[in-house]
């Protein structure tokens, strides 16, 4: 297994959502990349949303405007009433087939205020077809993560302030449907677990909470809530979480340091790795997991086992200079499920570049935790904008 120098440096201010062409959907989560070429970036700027032609290195088009003709600004929100730029947090594509249209729904950072003492934030959707701002829906406020499930033709978004996912109909791109719940008492910053093996069932994590949410996507529900603090008194909330379909194990990043391992199949815990801390990132054939702990420089891959049994940590690497959430590269033409493949692992380096503004004093427990630039997505469909 391959360990490279970190990947180029990241611009701070931007978002970079490169949209490309192909026959196939885009695939589960916003944590999901796809080896297409070709395409378009959007860059997310203030006051104005580029849109790049990589080829070429021209932006064939400025956006400046929303769909009511008003400017990029967020005038009203976070209690003043100051023209600033609006404030973008994750952002996904999502397709429509039914129309062979696609879309981009981006999170705004910004609250609003509403009747009473409720407030609310934004999420921005731009008809890809025509780099175009078509609608902006109102959902609950300071929405972070925000995710695309293709079997439901569904986009859902993680409210930090109500721990609440709320979920837009991609085929209704302008109108909220429905929001379920991912809190039990104390709501946070939290993630929604996608994989396609594991369809319809999902979890959600919670930064303020032991306790791991279990929900159905198709009945857009939570259908169990699971308290570990007995069990692992330590691990005081969750963030990152990935899935395994070797083991049928979640794999789930405490924030106060650790990791423990969940047997999706009887909803039990099988393991707590005291020593092993960081974000959880699993590889394309689910056959490494890993664990990349930026404040050390420390990277620890493990290797799902059968249903029931612990992984095994295979290798604690150092990689110098403060390393972000990777991305695998297949050394293979072929992904085989369940046989150990060859991988080169990309991290992208906050140290000494741009994106140390962004790393630096990140807390994902704090109330004003909001996403940061860096995010990108592919848009492997037909629908595309040039």
């Amino acid at each position: 297994m391959q360990m490279p120098r970190p990947a180029r440096n990241m611009l701070a201010t931007l978002f970079l959502l490169l949209l490309s062409t192909g026959s196939l959907a885009v695939r589960l989560g916003d944590e999901e990349y796809s080896n297409d070429v070709g395409g378009v970036f959007y860059v997310f700027a203030d006051l104005a949303i580029h849109v790049i032609d990589p080829v070429a290195l021209q932006i064939i088009k400025n956006i400046t405007t929303d769909q009511d003709g008003n400017n990029l600004s967020n005038v009203g929100a976070n209690g003043g009433s100051n023209r600033t730029p609006r404030s973008w947090n994750d952002v996904v594509l999502a397709e429509d087939p039914s129309v062979n249209k696609s879309y981009l729904f981006i999170n705004e950072g910004d609250v609003y205020p509403g009747p009473g003492n409720q407030t609310h934030s934004y999420i921005t959707v731009i008809d890809t077809s025509s780099a175009e701002i078509v609608a902006r829906v109102e959902v609950n406020p300071r929405p972070v993560h925000i995710y695309v499930v293709n079997p439901t033709q569904e986009v859902w978004s993680h409210s930090d302030t109500y721990g609440t996912f709320d979920i837009i109909a991609v085929g209704e791109p302008s109108e909220l449907n429905t929001t379920v719940p991912d809190t039990v008492y104390i709501p946070g910053h939290g993630k929604l677990l996608l994989d396609e093996a594991l369809f319809p069932r999902s979890y959600g994590t919670n930064v303020h909470e032991q306790w791991l949410n279990a929900i159905d996507l198709v009945q857009q529900a939570r259908t169990g809530s699971f308290d570990f603090a007995d069990s692992i008194p330590s691990c005081t909330g969750t963030h990152s979480i990935v899935y395994s379909n070797i083991s049928q194990h979640a794999y789930v990043e405490c924030v106060s340091g650790g990791t423990f391992e969940w047997n999706t199949v009887s909803d039990t815990l099988v393991h707590f790795f005291g020593n092993v801390s960081g974000y959880m990132t699993a590889s394309l054939g689910d056959d490494w997991i890993t664990a990349t702990e930026a404040s050390t420089n420390l990277v620890t891959l493990l290797q799902p086992q059968g249903n029931g049994i612990p992984a095994k940590i295979m290798y604690s690497v150092v990689v110098p200079g403060n390393p972000q959430p990777p991305v695998f590269y297949s050394n293979s033409t072929d992904i085989y499920p369940g046989i150990l493949q060859d991988y080169t692992i990309f991290f992208p380096s906050a140290d000494n570049t741009n994106m140390a503004n962004l790393a630096t004093g990140l807390n994902v427990q704090s109330a004003g935790y909001e996403s940061r630039p860096g995010d990108c997505a592919y848009n492997n469909t037909s629908a595309n904008s040039r």
